[in-house]
């Protein structure tokens, strides 16, 4: 007759055996991506690359909706001004809606031309076949020399001249040829945003917190509440 001895391993071995499996395992994992250059950094960008790879190849595909929603959120906000803005301020002073009618105006008319030419402009880049003796470096990609100030665009795939950045709300680069639009267009439209909230402040004030804050309903009584409580003692009732 043949005897079973079953042997169990207390709680102190038990962890010992885990924390040497672990550690195994940690230096096996170590052995296989051992990098003398790996760090966070190194790390993080490789976890971002499909993300580069994605904003390379495919935003300039997506620029030509970035510019229609520029121009759909223009409009909308221009509409909802005349909507809004310009009844209120008619019955109260026709001689200041004048003076808002003509700065309004104005400054809507800076905004539009600033960011079609910002559109428009070509950013500016290199010239080609000529000797450029102002050069301080050679482009891997475009295999060109680089003035000072000049780099290269992955979404344009050229160099551009005083490179700012590539903007896809304008679907283009900006750089030498159209910086002075840009920064206008963003002065412009900063200027006209304060102008529409300074002038829309006494409207929302009026129409959203003294006309109509004291007639908001309760639809639905939250639960505990007076209204809910009342409903509760008159239905047992």
């Amino acid at each position: 007759m043949a005897r079973i001895t079953w042997r169990g391993h207390s709680t102190q071995e038990l962890l010992s055996i885990l924390r040497l499996r672990w550690s195994y395992m940690k230096h096996c994992w170590h052995s296989l991506t051992f990098n003398a250059h790996m760090n966070s950094s190194y790390a993080s960008d490789v976890c971002l690359t499909p993300i580069f790879w994605f904003v390379d190849n495919y935003t300039h595909c997506l620029g030509p909706f970035f510019v229609v929603g520029v121009a759909a959120l223009t409009t909308s906000v221009v509409s909802i001004a005349y909507w809004i803005g310009l009844p209120f301020w008619w019955a109260k002073s026709q001689l200041v809606t004048y003076f808002l009618l003509i700065v309004g105006n104005w400054l809507l008319l800076n905004v539009v031309f600033h960011y079609v030419m910002a559109v428009i402009t070509p950013a500016g880049h290199p010239p080609e076949g000529v000797s450029l003796v102002e050069a301080v470096s050679m482009c891997g990609k475009c295999i060109a020399p680089k003035p000072p100030r000049t780099h290269h665009c992955s979404i344009c795939n050229r160099c551009i001249l005083k490179m700012d950045h590539h903007c896809p709300w304008l679907n283009n680069c900006v750089g030498y040829g159209n910086h002075r639009y840009f920064f206008l267009y963003m002065t412009y439209t900063t200027l006209g945003c304060l102008f529409l909230i300074l002038f829309g402040l006494e409207i929302g004030h009026k129409y959203l917190w003294l006309d109509h804050g004291e007639n908001w309903t309760e639809i639905e009584p939250w639960r505990g509440s007076q209204s809910s409580l009342t409903s509760v003692d008159t239905s047992f009732q």
